[in-house]
This record gives structure tokens, sequence and C-alpha cells, in this order.
């Protein structure tokens, strides 16, 4: 039955690209016109070539059905035999030959419609992109293992518990589709195991500020002495601040502390409808430039380093270009961009979304609740790694019925945040489609274009091997429109992981090469490796940009920015469900 679901999925596309496309815009045909409609320019090759595939597959069916067979002769003759798929590592697959040819087929047959893809051959790059990557959505979703009858494990664990464990699995879906909006959010973590304040987010602050959109917190010295320039930390729009301080051991906050900074956090407003119209310009003006102001007045400082991480790093950018466009003194002294997109000609996979017909759909939706629901945002993202970000927490919450785990990192990352609808378009709109952000006379903040070429103050660029939303490759480009001013480092890992990585840990080395490259690879084949953090090359770099002795710790806000309660805050308790 799979086998012929998938091999009616080749059709499907061929069908499709001769004019089967919902004209509908508001349908889920409608949604990927873009895609279909263009479908009919796919050369599929010559004749030859498909001929191959289809004698392909019969032969490799057959052999199929022969190892199939020659294994039922083993174990007949008590021989047995092992099986390495990783998809397929539980011994139960192994152990009957229904599900071992259950689990051949499926995976034989996948291979068979990722070559046909394969051969769709279009002028368009990002179409070929979705092409694959709905694809193997399709596949994944279709695995054996997502279904009770066909997945061993799950037959076993029914017989053993006489059917409790299904039970538990529709409490379970019941209970996360209650939570859920339009996307069906699998749950990942306990909702009750973690509370920032209480063991996550617990490095001593106060809140010194709060407008419509964010608030800031100071955090309380570690050190008698500090750097004389305060560092000033902008986490990504979307998820919680406290990736940066998860818990004592993977705080970077605690860590700068220790080092002696003096430390000051955003914390974004998790946006209901009434902020529809706050985009990107009003987080930059009224949320970043608003805090350097507010850092200065507490400290006396008068300029401040700055760390973006993700979104908060494009958001980094952006501010200080607009001081650049405005002609103001340098009120940022330093920038770090983490895990930031700049140059979105590079948008990593992410790219499979940024479709104009798409993307008006969308926005038509958000503008009518007045925000993108951030539990949507988090299913997108999952489903970039859905075989181990979704479906296998499917089936161990709905098929077998497991109990949440309590881990911090997962706990982050479904408390989620919306992102207003007016942001959402410019971001998506304006840099994924665009790319305005690095072109000339194409951003305006504060009424002027910015340029992002005429910032002139040291930067350092941090990303990660690994990373799918944040391509490493696109990162670079990003840091070579600073020119001489940027220092590049490439950490291991991933996205979060790569950058969430302390020193005490000594688990992710990394690379750098202070002679740039006009090409990412040649740069990385002439980078030096390095054991350890990357967190302590940071360290030393921000040293180096200090120019004044240490300073006695600056006292917490002062008597226009007083103290409004203790870390960390109360936007950051704010909850979708």
């Amino acid at each position: 039955m799979i086998g012929t679901l998938m091999l009616n999925y080749i059709d499907a596309l061929i069908r499709i690209s001769k004019g089967g496309a919902d004209d509908n815009p508001h349908s889920p045909g409608g949604i990927l016109s873009p895609i279909l409609n263009k479908l009919y320019e796919i050369n599929m090759g010559d004749l030859s070539a498909a001929m191959a595939l289809q004698f392909q597959m019969s032969e490799g069916m057959n052999e199929r059905w022969q190892v199939w067979w020659q294994r039922q002769s083993e174990l007949m003759s008590g021989a047995g035999y092992t099986d390495k798929e990783q998809l397929f590592s539980a011994p139960e697959w192994n152990n009957a030959d229904a599900y071992t040819c259950i689990k051949d087929h499926y995976l034989y047959i996948s291979q068979l419609i990722e070559n046909s893809v394969s051969l769709l051959q279009c002028q368009d790059k990002t179409l070929n992109m979705r092409l694959k990557f709905f694809s193997r959505q399709f596949l994944s979703a279709l695995s054996p293992a997502n279904f009770i009858f066909s997945n061993p494990e799950v037959a076993a664990l029914t017989a053993k518990t006489q059917g409790e464990n299904l039970i538990a699995g529709m409490n379970n879906l019941l209970e996360d589709a209650r939570c859920s909006n339009e996307v069906l959010n699998v749950r990942q973590v306990s909702k009750t195991a973690f509370m920032p304040g209480k063991n996550l987010a617990t490095t001593p602050g106060d809140v010194v500020f709060r407008n419509e959109i964010c608030e800031i917190i100071q955090y309380r010295p570690l050190t008698k002495m500090v750097e004389h320039t305060p560092l000033l930390i902008i986490p990504p729009l979307i998820n919680k601040f406290y990736i940066l301080d998860l818990n004592e051991t993977k705080s970077m906050v605690r860590w700068l502390l220790e080092q002696g900074h003096c430390v000051f956090m955003l914390s974004w407003k998790n946006p209901d409808h009434s902020q529809q119209n706050t985009n990107f310009e009003n987080y930059v003006l009224n949320g970043v430039v608003k805090a350097v102001s507010v850092v200065e007045s507490i400290t006396g400082s008068d300029q401040v380093n700055a760390v973006g991480y993700c979104l908060g790093g494009t958001l980094l950018a952006a501010s200080v270009a607009y001081y650049a466009a405005r002609r103001m003194k340098k009120h940022i002294k330093s920038a770090t961009y983490l895990a930031t997109i700049i140059d979105f000609s590079m948008p990593g996979e992410l790219e499979v979304f940024c479709d104009p017909q798409l993307i008006a759909v969308i926005d038509e939706q958000n503008r009518q609740r007045g925000y993108m629901d951030g539990r949507q945002l988090n299913v997108t993202f999952n489903l970039l790694r859905e075989n181990t970000l979704y479906w296998n927490y499917y089936v161990d919450r709905y098929l077998k019925g497991k109990s949440l785990s309590s881990f911090d990192l997962l706990y982050w990352s479904s408390d989620s945040t919306n992102m207003t609808a007016a942001c959402w378009y410019d971001i998506v709109q304006g840099f994924y489609l665009e790319n305005r952000l690095v072109q000339p006379r194409s951003c305006k903040i504060g009424g002027v274009y910015i340029d992002i070429t005429r910032v002139d103050i040291p930067a350092y660029f941090v990303a990660t091997q690994e990373d799918h939303i944040a391509l490493w490759q696109g990162v670079y480009e990003g840091a070579r429109y600073f020119k001489e001013h940027a220092t590049f480092v490439l950490g291991k890992s991933g996205h979060v992981a790569g950058i969430i990585n302390p020193p005490a840990k000594g688990k992710y080395g990394y690379w750098e090469n202070s002679q740039p490259s006009e090409c990412p690879d040649q740069w990385l084949s002439n980078a030096r490796e390095h054991a350890g953090s990357w967190w302590e090359h940071w360290g030393r770099w921000l040293k180096a940009t200090e120019k004044k002795e240490p300073v006695t710790a600056y006292a917490t806000g002062n008597e226009l920015h007083p103290v409004l309660g203790a870390a960390p805050g109360e936007y950051v308790m704010e909850k979708l469900v």
C-alpha cells in the first residue's frame, strides 16, 4: 500500500505539471501553485532516463523479494542477520520478516521517489529545492514507523499493555490539539517541568526599563571591577531570551559576568493583536536604539558593545547602519553577530517557503489575527528536521503513550512567541524574498536609507557548521560587507548547540582564519581548527577592543530608569497557551 501511494505521488507530480493545480489561491493547492504551475517547464530528461528508472524499479523490487525469501530461509536454518538502518534501529524491526519486508520496501521506494524528483530538471533552483523538500515531507509522513499496525515496537507495546499506550496516546493527542493552532504542534517536553526565574533564567538581575515591545534587564555584577564598556545582548525575535541564560552551567550571561562585563539583556514582549502594525523599523528604533540609550544613561558610558543572536543580529546590523546613515556618533563600539543572516541570498532551508503567493496568503491570515502565531512557527522549524524534531515525538507521544521528558533546551524551543504581522512581513518579504537589507537605497529606518557598507566598527561573526537556518556560508557572505572590520569564526554543531557552547563543557571546537577570502570554502580550507569553545576566542577579541581601564561595577538602574522588578521580568512569563 505504501509503495502504491508513493508511486501515485510520482504520477501526481507529472499530472500536476500538465495543469492539475488548484486555482483557488487560498486552498493548499493554490498555495503551492507557484511550484505546480511551473512544472510544465520541467524537462524529464530523455526517454532513456525514464525507461532506465522504470527498469531499475522493477529489478530492485525483484531483488527485495529475493532478499526477503533468502532471510526467511536463513532464519529457518538459524543463521540470523543484522540491519544497521538508523531510522529503524530497534531490534523489533529485524526480528520479524513481515516488518523487515515493510521496512526494506519503504526504504527502497523512498529512494526511487528521491531519484524521480532528481530527474525533474527545472531551471529554477528554488523550485527544485521545494520539490525535494515537500517530497521528503511526504515520505517521512508515510514512514511505517508512524502507524500502529506497521510499527513492531508499537504493536508489541500494545499487546503488552493491553492497549493502555494507545489510550494514553489519545489523551496526549487531544491535549496537544487543544494547544495547537491550525497545524498539530507535537509537544516535546513537559510544560510544567521548567519555569523562568525558578530553574531557567536564574542569573540575578533587575528590569530597569519597559515599553510596549521590550523590557531591559540589567544583571547584577559578579566581580567588583567591570569593563568600562557595558554589553547589550539582543536575543532572537522568536522564542524567549533565556536561551542565553538556561542554567548556571549553560549561561552565556553568567559567563560574561564572570569575565568582568556589565551585561544588559533585551526581553521581547509576546505580541498580540494590538501590536499588528509594529514593524521591523519599530523594533530597531524602540527596541535596540532605545536600549542603547538606556544602557548609556545608567552606566554613564557613551558607547556599548552589542551582541545579536539570529534575527536579533539582523536588528543589530540595521541599527548600526542607521547610526551610520544619520552620521551620529558611534553609540555601538563593537557588534557581535551570532548565527546571523545579513545577506539573505543564501537563506538556508527556509528558502522552500519563500514564495510570493504563499507569503501573500500567510500575510493575509496574519493581518486578520494581528500576528504570526508562534505555534505555527515552531512546527515550521521542527519540520526542517522532521524525523528528529516531529515524527519521532509523534510516535513516542501518540502511539507509545510515553510521558514527556524534562530537557531545558527543548522547553525553550517549545516556549513559542508570536511575531507581529507587520514585522513578519518586513522580514519575509523584504529580506528573505527581496534581500533589501544589503540592496542600495532599499531599506529605510527612521526616515533614512541605511547602507551596511558604511558601517566601520569592529564586528565579530560566529556561524556554525551544521546550521540549517543560517547557513555558515551565508553568514560569511554577510560578514564580507564589513570588509576589513569583520572577524569571522566558524563553530561546530548547529544553530543552537554550536552557539550555546560553554568553555567548561569542552564539547565543540571552532575554526578561525584572519585572512578573508572571496569564497567561504576557500576560507575554511586555510583556517586553523581549535579545540574548545569559541567563547574564549571571542572574549579575547572583546578585551582587545577595550582601550579604557576597568571601573567599579555600575549601580543597578538610576533615577531616570529605576528598578521595576527582579529578573527575568514580566514579558518572558507570557505564554501562548
